[in-house]
């Protein structure tokens, strides 16, 4: 059975990433092929969204394992001083999953440049 703790906690973790899962839905929802024609570059942003919404996921699911661990431990009575290396792990994690948003970043622009390069003037 699931405590309201964990309800509140899954709550305040889905709304911090929010913003990052409107944005990528909203991303594919303008860079989406309609008509079967796909435009040059389109590919390479549409990559970089699915890389961005891949991370985002990753850090909600990394975030609600955190989350249970840690309180997990606290409720056997483990003294803080013993989460050091899940806290350690969870943090690696965090900056890994951050550079892969920043990859996918990349991407998309590297994708929305090639397309504003073959605009007609």
């Amino acid at each position: 059975m699931i405590d309201s703790d964990a309800v509140g906690h899954l709550i305040s973790m889905i709304l911090h990433q929010l913003p990052w899962l409107l944005a990528c839905t909203g991303a594919l929802w303008l860079l989406w092929p309609r008509g079967g024609r796909v435009v040059h570059g389109q590919t390479l942003a549409l990559s970089g969204v699915g890389v961005l919404l891949g991370a985002t996921l990753l850090r909600l699911v990394a975030n609600a394992i955190h989350g249970r661990l840690l309180a997990r431990l606290v409720d056997h009575g483990s003294p803080f001083s013993d989460h050091g290396i899940l806290v350690t792990a969870l943090n690696v994690s965090g900056v890994l999953l951050g550079l892969a948003s920043a990859v996918g970043l990349l991407l998309l622009a590297m994708g929305a440049s090639r397309a504003m390069r073959l605009l007609p003037r």
